[in-house]
């Protein structure tokens, strides 16, 4: 009996893995089906073939987005942000790629506060998509985008998007 119980419950486990493994998520990254061209990217790891590159440096600014009132679950702080940007040049510096940290601010929007899948801006059934986010933000004078830097949205948390972490 008691192999039979534990034999029902491998049965059970490994056809419930089997079976999560089958659902259809979407990913966040929209698929390009254009090949990029020629010479455009090396592919090289390889430090002697980087030397012929010269540095290049990508300004970067953050905005964590709260409630209305400017609570949060998980506020950014600037400590956050800047071990992100140490994190971001210990990986790239190697290949010569260097991020400049412009700062940090805050949007206090319930809106935004959760950001949805589709990533397609001619989606309509949610006002809260991360292409809206994008839209909105540019769509206030740029008060919440710098427009000389890599904008980094930060909202509490996601829905729909495939291999990105909430809170």
């Amino acid at each position: 009996m008691k192999n039979l119980f534990f034999l029902t419950a491998i049965f059970l486990l490994c056809s419930f893995v089997g079976f999560s493994q089958t659902e259809n998520f979407i990913c966040g990254t929209p698929e390009d089906s254009n090949n990029d061209p020629q010479w455009v990217y090396s592919g090289s790891t390889d430090p002697a073939a980087l030397e012929n590159f010269d540095p290049i440096v990508f300004n970067i600014y953050y905005w964590g987005i709260n409630h209305d009132d400017g609570t949060s679950g998980n506020k950014l702080t600037e400590s956050d942000v800047l071990r992100d940007v140490a994190n971001l040049n210990k990986r790239y510096n190697p290949f010569k790629i260097f991020f400049k940290y412009r700062g940090y601010d805050y949007i206090n929007s319930s809106r935004f506060y959760t950001v949805y899948l589709p990533y397609d801006p001619n989606d309509v059934g949610n006002d809260s998509s991360y292409t809206q986010l994008i839209d909105w933000a540019k769509s206030n004078n740029y008060q919440y985008y710098d427009y000389n830097s890599i904008n980094i949205y930060v909202p509490y948390t996601t829905e729909g998007f495939a291999g990105v972490s909430g809170g």
